[in-house]
Formats: C-alpha cells, structure tokens, sequence
C-alpha cells in the first residue's frame, strides 16, 4: 500500500506561462494515497501484460483489458485479454480472451445496452504496421464478446485509442496510422524509417454509434499530424476550458512529449511541437477531473519508463504545481531474480519482461475515486485506487 498524505499541504509555486508548457522547475512533489494491487501477476507461458485499460459496464461492473497470451509481444499468440471486478476493484475474476488471435482492446463505451470495445488485430510479424481497427461487442457486461466489426478507416493500420467528450457533445476518438512509406528514410530499418507515422482523430456526433465519413464512405480520419519524420503515435487528447483541444503524442527516438492542437473540435489540427515534458518514448494518459483540473500520468524521464507521477494542473496546462509519487520500479527489484516473474530470460529480448519499467498509465474517475492501471516489467497490470486527488 501506497500511504501518505493525501492533505496537500502544497504551496503554489509561480510558473511563467509559456507557448511550450514546460512544467515547474521546482515543483513540490507529494506522494498521494492509494491502494496497490495486482489485477494480475504474469507467470507461466502466459505471462505477458501489456498495455491495461479500464471501463465500466452497463452493470456498473468495472472492466480491465490488456494484450496477453504468451510471454513477448508481438507474437502469434497473443490476444485482447479482459477481467472484470463486481466489487469495486477489490477481486477480478481470471482472465478471459475477448478475441482469441493477435489483438488488443483501447477503449470501452457502452451504446444502448451493449458494453463496446474498440481495438486491432494486428500481424505480429508486421512490428504491429498492419492492423484492422474493430469494434466488439458484449451483452453480459464483459463476460463474453461478438465477433469484431472491422473498421474502414480513411487511413491505414489504425489504432483507435481512447475518447473524450467534448462541451458540443461531439466524442472524439484520437488515433494514430502507420502506411508504408513510397521510400524509406536513411539512417535505420525500424517502422519510424520504413512508415509514416501520424496522429487524428475520429468524429462521432452520435455517442459512439457511428462516426463522420466521407465520400467513399470510409470513416474519416480528421488531421494528419505526421511533420515529425520518424513519426509520431499513441496521442491522448483533453479539452480546455477555451474549447481548444489538446493533443499528447509519443515521440520515439526523443525524450519529450509532443503536442498538437486543434480549435475547431477536431476538425483541424496545427503541426506537432515539442513541449518541454519529459518523457522516454512512452505512452501517458490525459483528462479532465469532475474537479475541473487537468491530470496528467506519466513517466516524467528522459530514458526509463520509472517513476510513475500523476500531475495536476488548474490552468489548463499552463503549470503543473502539483506532482504526486504513484509507484516506482524499486518495490519490484526482488521479481527480476533468476527465475522470477520479472526475469528477462534471455533470448525473449525487449519484447518479453523489461523489468525496470511502468508502463502505458489509464485512468478512470468513478464516484470519488481514481483507478490508475499499468503494466510492470510486461508481467504484472497494477491497480491503484484511492480518493480522487485535491489541492487547496
């Protein structure tokens, strides 16, 4: 367990805004109060966790989905593994494929009474660049799952990742593309060189039901933020109280956070630019509280993805004055023995356990508390819970 004070005994430190949103220089950094657990431990030939996201049922019951099956990814035997939690997160039940071959789910919504789950299949020879974005379904709050409708995007191999909803009531589904470029760039042969690499968004004025197409009756991707060469993908997006919206992306090969920005409800985007956050090529999680702050969790380091922090900011990303400890890579030192559940065995290489690494953060605010899930070392999907985090 994760104990100290939650009573912010903070002091607003000044911070000169700038285009760039750099965060404080010398915030204070407090540790907040949450209660860790594991939705699941990785052992065995089915060890991998990768990439945990959290919904809610029509029920109410709580919904985890992450990318099993096997020890490494991407591997033929991977698939979108769910488990669902009737008590608040206290028990989950085991692990369940909702597809049964190479896939993950990125995001729940419910349509009517159907529970929805949007995600890809992917080839797992194809360093996740061929995909087919779906949406599957369940009629029994996550226990069982449709076939997948597949997805006609007006890009190609898209991955759709989670939505907001803006104050128009249009919901907006960032998602990023990999098309194989006419030429490769020099210097490399990883999918940065080989494909272009770029983030938009998908429109639905309909909760979710349906999406804005376009004349040959694809599903429109709006913007093409694709001005950084070696690529940039796995955006999460936040409105401010402007109305602007906000665009996070992950840049590989660099060690800060890029930003786009669009101010007609996703319908344009301006070109991404570096923001001065650091981050090690990694995946974070933005939103807006009930509270009306912003949060922010992430790995604010240039090359492990450790520590894991939550940042709160009140002025919509102008500052960042209070930054809260979430965990850290050293509570799990004992699991990376030979043998143990963080080994990296040689030979299964990055893809299999990186022990030394918390990673991909999601978020969900339910009734006055925040869940945080991640995965560690690519073995284990960590829950945090506890009171929704304050300040004076």
């Amino acid at each position: 367990m994760l104990r100290a004070s939650i009573l912010l005994i903070a002091v607003f430190v000044a911070y000169a805004s700038s285009a760039q949103n750099n965060p404080v220089e010398d915030p204070r950094s407090v540790d907040a109060d949450f209660r860790k657990s594991f939705i699941f431990q990785g052992i065995g030939p089915d060890a991998l966790a990768c990439g945990p996201v959290l919904g809610v049922a029509p029920n109410r019951t709580l919904v985890c989905a992450w990318i099993g099956g096997g020890r490494a990814e991407p591997k033929p035997e991977n698939k979108a593994m769910v488990s669902i939690s009737k008590d608040g997160g206290e028990t989950w039940s085991a692990p369940a494929p909702a597809l049964a071959r190479p896939s993950t789910i990125l995001d729940f919504y419910t349509i009517g009474s159907k529970f929805c789950g949007i995600g890809f299949e992917f080839d797992p020879e194809s360093s996740y660049t061929v995909k087919r974005p779906f949406r599957v379904y369940s009629d029994d709050n996550g226990s069982t799952w449709s076939a997948p409708e597949y997805l006609a995007i007006s890009r190609k191999n898209a991955a759709i990742e989670s939505h907001i909803e803006l104050s128009n009531g249009d919901w907006l589904f960032p998602a990023y593309f990999m098309e194989l470029r006419e030429k490769p760039l020099e210097g490399g042969t990883r999918r940065e060189y080989t494909h272009s690499i770029g983030c938009g968004v998908l429109i639905s004025t309909d909760e979710g039901q349906s999406f804005l197409t376009g004349s040959s009756g694809e599903i429109t991707l709006f913007g093409s933020i694709d001005n950084r060469p070696l690529g940039l993908h796995e955006p999460r997006i936040v409105q401010l109280s402007s109305g602007r919206v906000v665009m996070l992306m992950r840049a590989n090969f660099d060690d800060q956070l890029w930003q786009a920005t669009s101010e007609d409800n996703g319908r344009t985007w301006s070109d991404a630019e570096e923001i001065g956050i650091p981050n090690p090529s990694a995946k974070v999680w933005i939103g807006r509280l009930q509270s009306g702050s912003i949060a922010l969790a992430l790995n604010p380091a240039t090359k492990s993805r450790d520590p894991l922090e939550l940042w709160l900011s009140r002025d919509d990303m102008k500052s960042w004055p209070y930054m809260f400890h979430l965990d850290a890579y050293e509570a799990y030192r004992t699991l990376t023995v030979p043998g143990g559940r963080h080994d990296p065995e040689a030979g299964w290489g990055k893809g299999g356990a990186w022990p030394g690494n918390l990673s991909y953060p999601f978020v969900l605010e339910r009734n006055g508390v925040l869940y945080i899930v991640y995965d560690v070392a690519r073995r284990d999907v960590v829950l945090l819970r506890g009171p929704v985090v304050s300040h004076p």
